[in-house]
C-alpha cells in the first residue's frame, strides 16, 4: 500500500517541481495527547502547516501575499524501533502557487532556506503549538511553561534538510 501511495503521488499529485520534506516531532507529553485525541493530532498539524507555509511564502520573493503551497501530510505513529512516537512527515512544494487570469497557476520557487530559517519554524511551532494545547484545555499553564523551555527546544523538533529536485521523480517516490 505504501508503494502504491508513493507511485500515485509522483504520477498524479506532485508536479515536476522541487519538494522539501518537513518533519515535526513533539515532546513526549504532547505525543500522549496526539495518540489518544484525534483533535490534537489534526489541530497541531494545521498549526504546523500554517507555520511552514508562512516560511515558504517568505522565501518565494516574487510571490503575491495570497500565494499557497502544496502539501501532503503523513502522520507516523511509531518510531524506528516500533515504539509509540506520533510525529508528522509532510511533503511540501519548495515554493508557492498563485492563480493566473486564465485559471492556471504560476509557481514561485522558494530560495535561500538556511538552518536558522528551520529553527525559526521550530520556535514558531513550539509557541503556537503550546498556545493551541493550552487554549483547547489539553495542557495547563504549568505544563506549557515546562514545555516552553529554551534548552533542547522544549522537546519540539523540526527538520527540513531533505530536498528533492524537480527532476528526481524516483527520489520523490
Amino acid at each position: 500500500r505504501m508503494a502504491e501511495t508513493a507511485a500515485h503521488l509522483v504520477d498524479h499529485v506532485f508536479p515536476p517541481l522541487p519538494v522539501r520534506q518537513w518533519v515535526l516531532s513533539v515532546p513526549k507529553r504532547v505525543r500522549w495527547h496526539m495518540r489518544t485525541k484525534p483533535e490534537v493530532t489534526s489541530g497541531l498539524l494545521r498549526v504546523f502547516l500554517r507555520a511552514v507555509e508562512t516560511s515558504v511564502r517568505r522565501h518565494s520573493p516574487d510571490a503575491p501575499r495570497d500565494a499557497r503551497f502544496g502539501a501532503v501530510a503523513f502522520v507516523h505513529r511509531f518510531g524506528s524501533f516500533l515504539n509509540s512516537h506520533v510525529h508528522y512527515h509532510v511533503l511540501v512544494t519548495d515554493g508557492v502557487f498563485s492563480p493566473t487570469d486564465n485559471d492556471d497557476a504560476t509557481f514561485h520557487a522558494a530560495i535561500g532556506f538556511t538552518k536558522q530559517d528551520i529553527v525559526d519554524v521550530q520556535n514558531r511551532m513550539r509557541a503556537r503549538g503550546l498556545r493551541f494545547l493550552e487554549r483547547h484545555g489539553h495542557l495547563d499553564r504549568t505544563a506549557v511553561d515546562s514545555l516552553d523551555a529554551a534548552e533542547h527546544a522544549g522537546g519540539w523538533s523540526v527538520d527540513a534538510s531533505v530536498r528533492i529536485a524537480e527532476w528526481d521523480r524516483q527520489g520523490l517516490e
